[in-house]
């Protein structure tokens, strides 16, 4: 709280301790029991609504005006008197009893509210996450989400399958992508006070996904941990995609391989059996005439020559399946 506004707090809730006094003596005539009463609730209040310090003055001025009102001998104050000092120390006691409660029950509100807060902000997060499918949204949303939801000044993801690296800050650090690979292999959470990252390992189970740091905001460990636990899943789920994926172009091509293999088989089963009718024919050269013998070995030439293609080109095509043959891309216009 401003000191402006707290000294503002204590001057009013002091002339309200003194309106009240007044009104206590001059309009309702009360005894100093019912004084002390009302004054106990007005300590109460600013003990529980107020600072330590302004209950502290509100007790002191409840204790000066019951005295001065309402104790023989009315209109002094007897500082040698000790019922008045018993009566600052009930004040007193009173005072700092309820702004120890009053700003503990505070603190504990706030606390619930920030684990609230921290827990929706994690709600987000982990929903974003899941709605991600790639590797590469997962890091580059990890790095927006953290500064977006909360608030970090600056964030750097490692992921240890694809060695890579996320960052939102324009220029790299060495030293701190070291620190990355190193606390993912491990798995121990680093605060560096001399430059404010904290970093943290991404594991899930027994398997580490990477580091992520982060900076500019102090964070409860609960809450680093769940960012955390939180870009390992949706590092994991985008992983489990691709292997999917892959898994996927396997087959399709596997399937295309086959299809392939069948179309080359009917395609060398015309070739032979020409080739092996005509072999057939010149086996009995007594039944073919020299013009016919002639023709046949020109349609085994032939057949032979489109066998020798198809084989060309189904190793060809073994090659670039394997990827051993270097393709040598040229532009050539449309028209």
């Amino acid at each position: 709280m401003r000191p402006k506004l707290r000294f503002f707090q204590g001057m009013v809730s002091v002339g309200s301790t003194l309106a009240v006094s007044v009104v206590c003596y001059r309009l309702l005539h009360a005894n100093a029991a019912t004084a002390a009463v009302v004054l106990f609730l007005i300590v109460l209040l600013t003990g529980a609504y107020a600072g330590f310090a302004e209950a502290i003055v509100v007790s002191i001025a409840a204790a000066v005006c019951l005295d001065y009102f309402f104790i023989p001998p009315i209109g002094s104050i007897s500082i040698g008197d000790p019922q008045g000092w018993i009566i600052l120390l009930a004040f007193l006691v009173v005072a700092i009893f309820t702004s120890f409660l009053s700003s503990s029950f505070r603190r504990q509100r706030n606390e619930i509210a920030d684990q609230q807060s921290e827990a929706e902000k994690l709600h987000i997060f982990s929903r974003s996450m899941l709605l991600s499918s790639t590797a590469t949204d997962i890091r580059r949303l990890t790095v927006n989400k953290c500064i977006e939801l909360f608030g970090f000044r600056a964030t750097v993801l490692f992921e240890s399958a694809a060695g890579s690296f996320q960052s939102s800050m324009p220029e790299s650090d060495a030293t701190l992508e070291e620190q990355l690979r190193r606390i993912a292999s491990r798995g121990e959470t680093i605060e560096s006070g001399k430059d404010g990252w904290t970093v943290l390992p991404v594991t899930l189970g027994n398997k580490s996904y990477g580091s992520l740091a982060v900076a500019g905001r102090h964070l409860p460990e609960s809450t680093y941990r769940g960012i955390a636990n939180t870009v390992a899943l949706g590092l994991a789920q985008a992983q489990a995609h691709q292997s999917l994926t892959r898994a996927e172009a396997v087959r399709k091509s596997e399937e295309l391989k086959s299809t392939m293999i069948d179309a080359l088989a009917h395609d060398l089963k015309t070739p032979l059996t020409a080739i092996e009718a005509a072999a057939e024919m010149l086996s009995a050269p007594s039944e073919v005439s020299a013009e016919q013998q002639a023709d046949l070995v020109t349609i085994i030439k032939e057949e032979s020559g489109g066998l020798r293609r198809l084989v060309d080109e189904a190793i060809h095509l073994a090659r670039i399946d394997a990827k051993r043959l270097k393709l040598k891309r040229t532009s050539v216009p449309a028209r």
